[in-house]
């Protein structure tokens, strides 16, 4: 439940609640990862004969941390887990909750898997066009954008094409974005925030049943 605060814009309730969200939703995939260390941890901790890492492999015989991960596991994706990465994290986020949960979650999430792979044809329908080597990249601030390397290579007319823009240069490296790019980022933003909003609702019932089975004895 959100709850409104005084002096606080809606737009800015809106920023709030969506980082709250994603925030859950990361803990949990957080949580999930941890769980799923414990067998494996404990196998190594059984050949040890020092008496603190035997303690230490007792208290993971606690049959809790296999209850909650079952909990879990029964809204979360089974191949969800932490990844390096700002863009994988973001699509372990985007698709934690399993499908066939809520009929919205999952529209939401085809939307946004079309915005992507949108994205991905109009960098390289733009690389063929200018015959330039074009790739979509990703950042947690800037979103989606192109970046090229040339290396030995001159651009068309000494300058890049007209509707490049915010152009950043380093060495050979270039990276910018256009009209379009920044339009699909605006319609992937709004996809997503359904998207956290749905999965918020799922994870937070996950996390209560996790914290009661935690609770117990």
């Amino acid at each position: 439940r959100w709850t409104k605060w005084a002096g606080v814009s809606d737009r800015d309730v809106v920023v709030l609640q969506v980082q709250v969200a994603e925030s859950k939703i990361m803990h949990v995939i957080n949580l999930k990862h941890t769980l799923e260390l414990v067998s494996p941890l404990k196998a190594v901790l059984k050949k040890c004969q020092t008496a603190l890492l035997k303690a230490y492999c007792t208290s993971l015989e606690d049959n809790r941390f296999d209850r909650i991960l079952e909990q879990i596991k029964t809204t979360i994706n089974d191949n969800t887990s932490y990844m390096k990465g700002s863009l994988n994290m973001r699509t372990q986020k985007c698709y934690a909750v399993r499908p066939n949960i809520n009929e919205f979650l999952d529209i939401a999430r085809r939307a946004y898997t079309e915005i992507v792979d949108d994205i991905a044809g109009m960098v390289t329908q733009m690389g063929e066009k200018y015959g330039l080597p074009l790739r979509t990249s990703f950042s947690t601030t800037r979103g989606f954008f192109i970046q090229m390397r040339l290396d030995g290579l001159g651009l068309p007319n000494g300058q890049l094409p007209s509707e490049f823009m915010k152009v950043t240069t380093f060495k050979n490296n270039y990276s910018f974005t256009t009209a379009d790019m920044i339009k699909m980022n605006d319609r992937c933003d709004e996809a997503l925030k359904e998207i956290f909003h749905i999965s918020y609702v799922y994870v937070h019932w996950q996390k209560t049943g996790s914290q009661l089975i935690s609770n117990e004895l």
